[in-house]
């Protein structure tokens, strides 16, 4: 089952889940109204690989964050199963604080349009647009923000494929931790030979050989 994340300004709650896990993808959206965001959501389930499979594999959670009320955001989880899936949690970003504290880091902006009631929820405090962050130890390996405009007709289209995504960050990783096993390989070869020389000479010289 996700976990909601009440907010207030604070990001303690989240600084938790990178402490917590090596991997975090951090995907924002509008709201539940957006049927095109929460189409978007539904695909992280049907990735492959699995959702659920990659989470475990590599020590991951996924949060997703919007600046819809904790109310609201807790009605979307009974409509879409992807909530439901241990290692999500789910934030109410009710003030932006959280996406203007994201934007100070430096791993990409969260563009936050202006406060509005057009689509039938108060957004007071202005609309978080779609964004898929991922961080490995808290470092930046993937990043894409969404800027509505006329091109990408509002922001609807022209958004990564999840499953794309999860494939694209998984063989990253194993191709990182495959170089640095690689080199530990090498090295270890390399001082095996070193030592062997070393050991020659000093046979060399008990047996009086130069």
């Amino acid at each position: 089952m996700s976990v909601l994340l009440d907010w207030d300004g604070d990001p303690t709650c989240y600084q938790h889940l990178e402490v917590t896990y090596q991997l975090v993808i951090v995907a924002f959206y509008r709201g539940s109204w957006c049927a095109v965001c929460c189409a978007w959501i539904s695909c992280f389930q049907g990735t492959q690989p699995s959702l659920k499979g990659f989470l475990e594999r590599n020590n991951a959670c996924l949060v997703l964050v919007s600046a819809q009320d904790a109310r609201q955001m807790q009605r979307l989880v009974r409509e879409l199963p992807v909530l439901n899936f241990e290692r999500v949690y789910i934030l109410a970003d009710e003030e932006t604080s959280f996406a203007n504290w994201w934007n100070k880091r430096g791993f990409g902006q969260v563009f936050i349009s202006a406060p509005t009631t057009r689509y039938g929820y108060r957004y007071p405090h202005g609309l978080l647009q779609p964004a898929l962050f991922t961080l490995r130890n808290g470092e930046l390996i993937y990043s894409w923000s969404s800027q509505p405009g006329i091109r990408n007709l509002g922001g609807a289209i022209e958004r990564p494929d999840p499953s794309k995504v999860l494939m694209a960050i998984e063989q990253r990783l194993y191709e990182n931790d495959h170089d640095r096993s690689g080199a530990i390989d090498r090295s270890a070869v390399a001082f095996r030979e070193q030592t062997l020389v070393f050991f020659g000479r000093i046979i060399r010289r008990l047996m009086g050989k130069s």
